[in-house]
């Protein structure tokens, strides 16, 4: 499974123009050493290798086989409907708001079934599943996912927010970062002590806003591990609401690999424990 050759050449191109765009340099082609830099050779070469397992990894609807077989059923959300075909949804059976339709194929691709709007949600479903999602910033794990919609499990939260998320940062099955999202727009960062390392994305301050540390972290720990151990780099994203965990995703290359570290240290940390 490898990108058509032209398309390579196109977005082998696309990708280091963008980075000089977005960081004022050029990137580093021979002995890549920031986070940065090496996630962006990793999006280059993905360009040009077989992409079947990142592929796979990153289709929400066919990484839950990869899940299950690593760490149980127990973790995956309810899906009761899937298919190319969002005609076919049954939303009028759903239309709750306790159930959530998504797609399998990009980033933001979700609409919580509400009864008052059926024809709304289902038409935003549409118009997304006729898009390829490698198109938006040249992630080569997007281009071969057949493109489809499916009905799963909402996770609610009690705090009149979305709700919790833990984003575990590992490098070859270890947990070097876990990113604490409540909805906030800026998200601390913590290490696997549950110490604020005060560290932002964004050109600015690390957050202000402090989440507790959960009670089941060893578990979140765990199961980060245990699913990102085939890869060098990889973001395990899992919901953890009273205490329950959910998966949610591998991410591979977050924001397509453009970010700032601040303070910028952290790039050469995390470039160092990529191997």
């Amino acid at each position: 499974m490898k990108m058509p050759s032209d398309l390579a050449e196109k977005g082998t191109r696309f990708t280091l123009n963008r980075y000089q765009r977005f960081f004022y340099r050029k990137l580093t082609i021979k002995k890549p050493i920031t986070f940065t830099d090496k996630i962006h050779h990793f999006i280059i070469a993905a360009h040009w290798q077989d992409i079947k397992i990142v592929t796979e990894m990153t289709d929400k609807i066919n990484v839950r086989t990869y899940v299950a077989s690593q760490i149980g059923l127990k973790y995956l959300n309810e899906v009761i409907w899937t298919s190319s075909k969002i005609d076919d949804a049954p939303l009028q059976d759903y239309a709750c708001g306790n159930w959530i339709l998504k797609t399998n194929h990009g980033c933001g691709g979700h609409q919580v079934i509400r009864q008052n709007h059926l024809n709304e949600i289902r038409q935003a479903i549409k118009n997304l599943l006729t898009k390829n999602y490698y198109f938006a910033a040249a992630e080569p794990q997007y281009f071969f996912i057949e493109p489809k919609a499916f009905i799963e499990k909402l996770v609610k939260s009690d705090r009149n927010k979305p709700p919790l998320m833990f984003r575990l940062w590992c490098f070859t099955g270890s947990v070097a970062l876990i990113q604490a999202d409540d909805g906030n727009p800026v998200s601390p960062f913590y290490n696997r002590q549950w110490q604020d390392m005060q560290i932002s994305r964004v050109n600015g301050k690390p957050p202000e806003s402090q989440i507790k540390r959960p009670e089941n972290l060893n578990e979140l720990i765990r199961i980060a591990e245990k699913l990102s151990k085939p890869f060098r780099f990889v973001r395990v994203d899992l919901y953890n609401e009273n205490g329950i965990i959910r998966f949610s995703e591998l991410t591979f290359t977050p924001l397509a690999g453009n970010i700032f570290f601040n303070p910028k240290i952290w790039d050469l940390i995390l470039g160092k424990l990529w191997q």
